[in-house]
């Protein structure tokens, strides 16, 4: 008796051909949103949000676009790493007095400034992104992701995830890179 080789249909190899296909057109997808993964600053998307507290009129491009740098940090309420990281945007903006914007992400006006009420407000404006469209031109993949903006007003690099103690003094190094003054106040 003498084995058989297995027969590979046509159907097998078109089904795998395309999978192949989907993965390598995510992979450039996710590569080519990540600045920090190409070496390539980019510019910062003109937009124009409400705010989410009230009195503060909008958030716009000129907020972030000054001769300072800035961090924008994309959060949401129901997002449990973004309720962890924010004990760190709340160190960077206490510590060093670094100007953070914050996008609400997907999220209720209500439950966007209950969050802040709890948990504190580390930003100097906080735009109110309810549809999610605004995030998305910034090249957002998840929440958190915190973003930053040299003072020529360029996106320099881009960390998706949670701050965290432990990759918190990496990030400050590519903050001082940048041009961020990180004095204690």
């Amino acid at each position: 008796m003498t084995a058989e080789k297995p027969k590979t249909s046509i159907k097998t190899v078109i089904i795998l051909s395309i999978i192949l296909l989907f993965a390598g057109i995510f992979y450039f997808s996710i590569k080519t949103q990540n600045p920090a993964l190409q070496g390539k600053m980019r510019d910062v998307p003109v937009f124009a949000m409400p705010t989410l507290l009230e009195n503060q009129g909008f958030v716009t491009t000129k907020d972030i676009t000054t001769d300072a740098p800035v961090l924008v940090s994309i959060w949401a309420s129901w997002c449990i790493p973004c309720r962890n990281e924010h004990k760190i945007l709340k160190h960077i903006s206490d510590k060093y007095g670094i100007k953070i914007i914050g996008i609400n992400f997907k999220d209720s006006v209500q439950n966007g400034r209950d969050f802040i009420k709890e948990y504190g407000n580390p930003f100097y404006k906080i735009g109110s992104d309810e549809a999610g469209n605004l995030s998305l031109m910034w090249g957002l993949g998840g929440v958190p992701e915190t973003f930053v903006i040299n003072k020529q007003g360029k996106i320099v690099y881009k960390h998706q995830g949670e701050l965290t103690q432990e990759n918190l003094p990496e990030f400050l190094n590519i903050l001082k890179e940048n041009g961020f003054p990180l004095k204690s106040l």
